[in-house]
């Protein structure tokens, strides 16, 4: 829905053209306007209901052909050099900034997410406005819980359109209201800033309305609504601080930016958000099934895990020989150090685990490949018997691999695998790995096929959150119990009683994890606290949110230099309000980082 001056001038002229004596007014059944559309109750709790269908399509659903898939290369959470969906372009070093000419080759990516979390900011206000001029779902309650809904929509769309571009236009239900009564009025663009403060009014609204104490008998929420989560209200509220959450943190655009959020308040929404998973069913015939693991699960040149951030998790000295062996830019065919294996005792990659003897039964390569034991959570894998000798390693199929569990569920391990012998990538840029991303390989596969648990926020999205405000306000103790929620139990130590950004993770030179380097040729060094939440918080989310690698790593600093920070409005949407489209200044673009690239 474009509510541009241009539909509006359209609208007024029209209305102009005759006197009215001149005019047969005839009602056009056939043609029924969005007045007579959400005339009955029915329609009208539908329509809001169906508004959070449309945000979802408008972010992790829908199809790839959005920037979804370029922030997800921009901010090395995956690799690839094809030129669909803009990736190869996006993704390739040195950086070329995302301009937007008039048919520039994304054009239809750039726009995409746009287009349709304004539809589903739109559909929401429509929906509040019938609310408001007296239609009635049936009781108080029922009126109550719709409005909350709608409110909290509209927050999320807002919300995600500050986080990706530079100025939307801001929808709300009395300007809906004008359109539903045949006389709308433009709603012109504002910056981001203005974007996110309306969102976060918005979702405070639906919490308003939420927790008032009328609307209690409306609860649980209809479970078709978020598909298979039939929320109390606390569990409703809990949702909507994870996102206010989120979507405040993730908003900066650069670390300066990121310093400023106000830490105090994303510390008390996260530590009163989600408290596991939240998992929806997802269904390929509806809207609800994300889209990128259409394409990422072919791996090959669709996608890869650059060693970039998940190369951190080795301790083999593998990751530090490759961040020495060249610049990230200059690395292609011949680059020494490509590929190499992460030997880890991270548990959320191909084990076994490494001790400082090179362990027996196969190659490195082998035994990564063929993946370890059971590990607990009852993840499937290849065993090797204590029979095994080099030269003999028994066989084991890439089914073996798959995790009996999806994310959310217990287990689910291992997040990544290693390619097997005849898999290797072309060694054509930086991005090219032997890993691939591996957690929801059992979803996708059959007999799932994309249908069934999938999650729409991972709890330790939020318990990074947590961790990143109370280090950034001084709680050192509930950052480290924070971090070591997901930490510990995926194999590696505690970070408890470290109260500082000076002190290393403990494991020593030869142990510790994360690994991080300090420049574009190394050292490598042992994290500090902060690196060990950014190091949790990426293999947790990974491919799990809506830009989250992206979102983060620009306001961490971590965008390899040139890369572009967030979208100017659409050309399409500009042309449509007749105004000249326009770049963003390349003073803004990130870097260079701290890694060194």
């Amino acid at each position: 829905m474009h509510m541009s001056r241009r539909v509006f001038a359209t609208l007024a002229l029209a209305a102009v053209a005759c006197s009215p004596e001149d005019q047969l007014t005839v009602q056009n059944p056939n043609n029924p306007e969005t007045a007579r559309t959400l005339a009955r109750p029915a329609d009208v709790e539908s329509f809001i209901a169906g508004s959070f269908a449309t945000w979802y399509d408008a972010s992790m659903g829908g199809s790839n052909d959005g920037v979804q898939n370029q922030m997800a290369v921009m901010a090395m959470e995956n690799g690839s050099s094809l030129a669909n969906f803009a990736m190869g372009p996006r993704g390739a070093l040195p950086r070329s900034p995302a301009l937007n000419a008039r048919q520039n080759f994304a054009s239809t990516q750039n726009l995409k997410e746009y287009n349709a979390l304004s539809r589903s900011a739109a559909s929401a206000a429509l929906g509040i406005a019938r609310l408001d001029a007296g239609v009635n779902l049936g009781t108080t309650a029922q009126n109550q819980r719709a409005r909350s809904f709608g409110f909290f929509v509209m927050g999320l769309s807002l919300g995600y359109l500050s986080l990706v571009y530079d100025s939307a236009a801001v929808t709300n239900p009395q300007t809906a209201a004008l359109l539903l009564a045949g006389s709308p009025a433009a709603i012109d663009l504002v910056g981001r800033d203005t974007v996110l403060a309306r969102s976060m009014a918005y979702m405070d609204s639906a919490i308003t309305w939420a927790t008032d104490p009328t609307t209690a008998a409306a609860f649980p929420l209809p479970a078709n609504w978020i598909p298979s989560n039939a929320l109390t209200s606390t569990q409703y509220v809990q949702l909507i601080r994870s996102f206010k959450a989120k979507i405040r943190a993730q908003w900066a655009r650069n670390p300066t930016e990121r310093a400023a959020v106000n830490w105090a308040l994303v510390l008390a929404d996260a530590q009163a958000g989600i408290t596991s998973d939240f998992i929806l069913t997802t269904n390929t015939t509806t809207l609800f099934s994300p889209a990128w693991p259409v394409q990422h699960y072919i791996y090959g040149t669709w996608h890869q895990m650059p060693y970039s951030m998940i190369g951190m998790a080795d301790t083999s000295g593998g990751y530090a020989a490759w961040i020495g062996g060249a610049p990230l830019g200059g690395r292609g065919i011949g680059t020494p150090s490509i590929p190499f294996a992460i030997q880890t005792r991270d548990l959320r990659f191909p084990q076994p685990a490494f001790s400082a003897a090179q362990p027996t039964g196969g190659s490195v390569r082998d035994q990564l490949t063929r993946g370890s034991a059971p590990l607990t959570g009852g993840v499937a894998g290849c065993s090797f018997p204590a029979t095994a000798v080099a030269g003999a390693p028994p066989t084991c199929t890439a089914a073996n691999q798959i995790p009996l569990a999806v994310a959310g569920v217990a287990g689910g391990r291992p997040y990544f695998r290693m390619r097997p012998s005849g898999e290797d990538p072309s060694a054509a840029g930086f991005f090219d790995s032997q890993y691939d991303y591996y957690r929801f390989r059992a979803w996708f596969n059959p007999p799932s096929n994309r249908n069934g648990a999938f999650p729409l926020m991972v709890r330790a999205e939020v318990l990074g959150l947590v961790a990143e405000a109370a280090i950034r306000t001084g709680n050192f103790p509930a950052a480290t119990a924070a971090i070591d929620l997901t930490r510990v139990p995926n194999g590696l130590p505690s970070v408890a009683g470290i109260a500082d950004l000076v002190t290393p993770v403990p494991g020593g030179i030869q142990g510790c994890i994360p690994r991080v380097p300090t420049g574009a040729t190394g050292p490598v060094v042992c994290g500090n606290l902060l690196e060990a939440m950014k190091y949790e918080k990426r293999l947790e989310t990974a491919f799990t949110t809506f830009g989250g690698w992206f979102f983060d790593s620009r306001g961490w600093g971590d965008l390899p230099q040139g890369t572009s920070v967030q979208w100017a409005v659409p050309w399409q949407e500009l042309d449509a309000r007749v105004k000249t489209p326009y770049d963003r200044p390349f003073t803004e673009l990130a870097g260079p980082s701290a890694y060194g690239w």
